[in-house]
């Protein structure tokens, strides 16, 4: 199977509220880049500080996760699941106050980027850079899904320098 960035869609969930921002921003923002802007924040708080403080890239210049625009590489992600059962501090329900952003893998590659193989707010997410990685990683996803493993979804991190 051969890799087509331009056709593969990659997901970003975010509040209705941050619309405007990114509209001004002319894109998305990192969390680094967002520490001081008002902005609606629909995670988890600690798992984005360990993001931004203790888990590297090592293949995109050792940068910090939170330094990166996270995406899925599916439109249901399990986040969004927690945050509408109101586990990370938001009302149960708020989905409807969420968007979904849809670009494709191409749109990214002029930065730096990497795939992980799992949650990169975890300590044991593996990153990966190349398309390559992409065709592997979700060629194994497609297979494990099939053989009905359950695995953490797969995730696309896009570098954009705080402006």
């Amino acid at each position: 199977m051969s890799v087509h960035p331009e056709q593969i869609l990659i997901y970003h969930i975010t509040d209705v509220e941050n619309l405007p921002g990114i509209l001004a921003e002319g894109g998305l923002c990192s969390d680094a880049a967002m520490a001081t802007a008002a902005h609606e924040i629909i995670g988890y708080d600690h798992i984005k500080e360990r993001r931004l403080t203790k888990i590297r890239v090592p293949c995109c210049g050792d940068r910090f996760v939170g330094e990166f625009v996270p995406f899925y590489f599916c439109p249901r992600s399990p986040m969004l699941y927690v945050i509408n059962n109101g586990n990370t501090g938001r009302l149960q329900g708020c989905q409807t106050s969420i968007v979904h952003l849809v670009s494709t893998v191409g749109v990214g590659l002029e930065r730096a980027w990497a795939i992980s193989d799992g949650n990169a707010g975890s300590n044991h997410a593996i990153f990966y850079a190349g398309l390559d990685a992409i065709n592997v990683l979700v060629l194994r996803q497609i297979s494990f899904s099939v053989s009905e493993i359950a695995l953490e979804p797969l995730s696309l991190w896009v570098y954009r320098p705080e402006t």
